[in-house]
């Protein structure tokens, strides 16, 4: 088996001697970190100068190609993992992070939403009030200041009004014992009620001494006639009036009227509110009623929750369902001055007759305003006015003076 070995040698050593030797060089570099590879060079196999050249393309680089695809391969799921590796910290943080960011919107909005609907509210539910001033220079649009008579353009001793939808006036023409009608514009009444001559009866024709006036949606009027103790209903157009409470004679039964004053009607119900002011009372009387009841008052003059002190006017306040009373006696109202009107928002409009002016209270206030006259001081120019006894408002808010002493109605115009 040696001697074979060494045969094999022997045949080898010939074989290289025949062709020379040998020069293997390869340009192919392969590196751990380098996939990449170069096309080998060739080989050249040299022999002697007598002997031919051949050239051939080597294929024996199979193992360190498969070595370097195995190290690449490591190398990309290496990256791969890193890539998609996660770490439990930081995704902790950009949990926190986006958390208080969801928090922090939902805060703003729901900032926004409160202010927003808050804005909202306060924009579509206003409260809305009318300017309320008037003109302190009066006009006169019902007879001739200063001066008393019983012709058609003047009045004597004016004490009540009423006015219409059409802003006509109806005045109380006390001392002429008659209701005189005045058109706008007109320089001379009309007598819708009693005589026009200012002759005073007791017959269903006359009146005598007419303290109140009262027109309904019909223009049907009521008449507080005090001297004759009743109150009449003059129907429009009409030349006699009907009896619809008291009986002619003056007394105190609920039947009776004693100097009956201003009156007001609820007109809802048809009830009617009479100023009893010899009788310390104010009488209700419901729709065709022969007797009265006592609303407030009776017991005689006084000061007290009970009782009343000579009531000159009375007012019925729908929008509260409650009255307003002139306290003539004790100079005060029970919800009580002479002479007294609501407006539609509630504010009360005063006459004060001994303080020679209007008074406005709005609605839940205790202190006034004058809006016309002159406190304590009476005259009979423009600024002025002498015991005036009643106020009346139009549906534009105009204020109409009964301007009792200067025998005159004085309209103060809103603006």
């Amino acid at each position: 088996m040696v001697r074979a070995f060494a045969t094999r040698i022997r045949a080898n050593k010939k074989q290289r001697k025949q062709y020379g030797p040998s020069i293997i060089h390869s340009s192919s570099r392969i590196s751990p970190m380098n996939t990449s590879m170069k096309t080998p060079t060739n080989l050249l196999m040299k022999s002697d100068t007598s002997k031919p050249q051949e050239t051939f393309q080597a294929s024996s680089f199979s193992f360190e190609i498969e070595l370097s695809t195995k190290t690449a391969s490591t190398h990309l799921r290496t990256e791969n993992i890193e890539k998609t590796k996660i770490y439990p910290k930081k995704w902790l943080i950009v949990i926190i992070v986006i958390t208080i960011l969801l928090a922090l919107s939902a805060l703003a909005v729901g900032i926004y939403l409160i202010i927003h609907f808050r804005t909202t509210k306060a924009t579509t539910t206003p409260i809305l009030k009318p300017l309320l001033r008037w003109n302190s220079t009066g006009l006169t649009v019902g007879g001739v200041g200063g001066s008393s008579g019983s012709t058609f353009d003047k009045l004597n001793t004016p004490i009540d009004l009423a006015v219409d939808f059409s802003n006509t006036l109806y005045i109380a023409d006390f001392n002429n014992n008659r209701i005189q009608q005045w058109l706008t514009g007109a320089l001379n009444g009309t007598t819708v009620a009693g005589q026009a001559s200012g002759t005073s009866g007791i017959g269903a024709a006359y009146l005598s001494s007419p303290a109140g006036v009262f027109i309904d949606s019909n223009n049907n009027l009521y008449i507080s006639d005090s001297t004759n103790a009743r109150i009449q209903q003059w129907a429009s157009g009409a030349t006699v009036g009907t009896l619809i409470a008291g009986t002619g004679s003056s007394g105190s039964a609920y039947n009776q009227l004693n100097t009956p004053y201003f009156i007001s009607r609820d007109i809802t119900t048809n009830t009617l509110y009479i100023a009893d002011f010899n009788n310390h009372r104010v009488m209700s009387y419901a729709s065709g009623a022969s007797n009265g009841t006592l609303a407030i008052g009776g017991q005689g003059p006084g000061m007290n929750n009970t009782q009343l002190n000579y009531p000159a006017g009375v007012y019925f306040d729908s929008a509260s369902i409650c009255l307003v009373i002139a306290n003539y006696g004790g100079q005060h109202i029970v919800r009580w001055t002479l002479g007294v009107t609501v407006d539609p928002m509630g504010n009360l409009y005063v006459a004060g007759t001994g303080d020679q002016r209007i008074q406005l209270l709005l609605a839940g206030q205790t202190n006034g305003t004058t809006l016309a006259g002159i406190t304590g001081l009476s005259g009979s120019n423009s600024t002025q006015l002498n015991s005036p006894y009643s106020i009346r408002l139009d549906n534009q808010l105009n204020l109409f003076v009964a301007d009792t002493i200067n025998n005159r109605i004085q309209k103060f115009v809103r603006y």
